[in-house]
């Protein structure tokens, strides 16, 4: 299974992201380990205080953006979650 996702495409980047500042990437999707799930984002939320932590260098070119999702489960080793569960996730990483 292939997952997209977005990444900061250039440093430093401008005062405001404009279509250059991201880039969309594919990869094969994680295999999760136990105590994780892969989810699928559902509804994606990149805060407006993240822009300033983009800018600041703390997050390196290519890394997949950290965001808050709304994420529907798509295979999981944890006790409790089943495939097509919805979760809210603070640490996720955005694959789509």
């Amino acid at each position: 299974m292939n997952s997209r996702y977005w990444t900061l495409a250039k440093r430093s980047p401008p005062p405001w992201p404009d279509e250059t500042t991201f880039a969309l990437k594919e990869a094969l999707a994680p295999t999760p380990d136990p105590g994780q799930a892969l989810t699928r984002a559902i509804y994606v939320s990149l805060d407006p205080y993240q822009w300033g932590y983009k800018r600041c260098g703390e997050e390196p070119e290519g890394t997949p953006c950290h965001a808050r999702t709304v994420s529907q489960v798509v295979e999981c080793w944890i006790d409790g979650l089943a495939p097509r569960d919805f979760v809210f996730s603070t640490r996720a990483t955005c694959l789509e």
